[in-house]
């Protein structure tokens, strides 16, 4: 019953379902799994992780639930990068492939061209393509080929896109991880980059043998994967500063303009006035993830608020729910806030989802997992974004793209310095006006 209200997309039901599958068969891994993974996307991140704890230690051989514990890490207020960095290392120890890897039977001619993979199943219209779409119609063809493949559950018009790009475009979806390890290895790619890692459908089981000789990742997951097989992770010095090597199983190359490359999709709307010249008061927006909105993001929004005594608040995710929504309310309330300052929007097309930004005034970014695609959209549409600086790469998206945008005056080092660039950006009209009519151009 549980999964059927869950296909039918009425998560709250299948979450109260799911606790009590559980209650009549406490040892039921794919049970937990599921549940977790509910309980994540309404923003009950300590009740999610505790979840798929459970599960993991029902069922330990499961290298997917472990994956889906270590992302749920990255929205716990309570965890550090040491305890994170940890969890990814007893990943890599329980799920990791026995050394040495096998040897790989590429042609040494330095002449030829070098043969690149990129491994992802978000070849769709996914948000890890605005960031992956330039860089792959970027290549000198005379020196490299390349080879996609795709554990895709959707297609689409992105999909074909990506067809046309690649040399060789492989569907891998049905293939085993033995099957897919034998595939690369066949195709004697030399450079293999995963752009997925421990999010959606990960095929770190194939990887983690390592069937290219120098394996990065990239883009899709924001920390280390645990694994020996991956020798680079690409990043930046502002996502990754001088120390975060600790936490990397990985060797960290830093590109030296930043580690992102946003491309916006094309037919967007104008650029609207700042809001707060027809309404008469500040609005406020953070467009993520329900589980970004935690309970110290929530007070911390509350400070602003009511600082702002006018002001409202906007927020916007497309898994956003009718029962979730009431959960958000009742902790603003807690705070003070009354419900009727909060709009909480769901699923919008495109279209209607960037034109909301045209009724923000400021974005508040999240933490301690930051925006990426979302503060991109927000600056692309001419509205600011605050974010607050974190102790590892998650928290420090912001951080990057802020300084690549040339406002590294957005950033703050703590909630004092966030609420404080929040209060200056929100009354400072003047600075939002320039910054819609300069930031596409910028």
């Amino acid at each position: 019953l549980a999964l059927t209200l869950e296909n039918l997309e009425l998560p709250i039901d299948a979450t109260r379902h799911y606790m009590e599958a559980v209650r009549f068969r406490p040892f039921s891994p794919p049970i937990w799994q599921a549940l977790g993974t509910l309980l994540l996307q309404q923003g009950r991140v300590e009740a999610a992780i505790e979840a798929f704890r459970t599960g993991v230690e029902q069922d330990p051989s499961s290298a997917e639930m472990h994956g889906d514990l270590l992302l749920a890490l990255h929205y716990d207020t309570r965890a550090t990068p040491e305890s994170i960095a940890s969890e990814h290392r007893r990943y890599g120890e329980r799920h990791g492939a026995q050394q040495p890897f096998d040897p790989h039977a590429n042609d040494p001619d330095p002449e030829r061209a070098l043969r690149i993979a990129y491994v992802s199943s978000d070849f769709y219209h996914h948000p890890v393509m605005r960031f992956f779409a330039p860089i792959a119609g970027s290549h000198d063809r005379t020196q490299f080929h390349l080879a996609f493949f795709s554990s895709s559950r959707r297609q689409d018009e992105v999909t074909s896109a990506m067809r046309a790009i690649a040399g060789d475009y492989h569907d891998v979806r049905e293939l085993s991880d033995s099957a897919l390890d034998t595939l690369i290895r066949n195709e004697r790619i030399d450079i293999l980059v995963d752009l997925t890692a421990h999010t959606s459908v990960a095929r770190l089981g194939a990887l983690k043998r390592k069937p290219a000789p120098i394996q990065f990742s990239y883009i899709g997951y924001p920390d280390t994967t645990g694994l020996a097989a991956f020798d680079y992770r690409l990043t930046d010095r502002w996502a990754d500063p001088p120390g975060s090597e600790a936490f990397h199983t990985e060797e960290l190359v830093r590109m030296p303009h930043g580690f992102l490359c946003y491309a916006p999709p094309g037919n967007l709307p104008a650029i609207g006035p700042p809001p707060s010249i027809a309404n008469g008061f500040v609005t406020f927006g953070s467009f993520s993830k329900p589980a970004k909105w935690n309970r110290l993001v929530i007070e911390t929004w509350s400070r602003i608020l009511r600082d702002a005594p006018r002001s409202r608040l906007i927020l916007h995710h497309s898994s956003s729910t009718v029962g979730s929504a009431v959960d958000f309310l009742a902790a603003f309330l807690a705070h003070g806030i009354a419900p009727d300052r909060i709009d909480i929007a769901g699923r919008l097309d495109d279209s209607d989802h960037f034109n909301l930004y045209n009724s923000v005034d400021v974005i508040l970014d999240t933490f301690p997992y930051a925006g990426t695609t979302s503060t991109y959209e927000a600056l692309w549409m001419g509205v600011p974004v605050v974010t607050l600086a974190g102790a590892a790469h998650a928290g420090r998206t912001g951080v990057s793209i802020l300084n690549q945008a040339g406002k590294p005056e957005w950033i703050a080092e703590d909630i004092e310095g966030y609420l404080q660039r929040a209060a200056g950006l929100a009354a400072d009209l003047g600075l939002r006006v320039d910054w819609r009519d300069s930031a596409r151009k910028k």
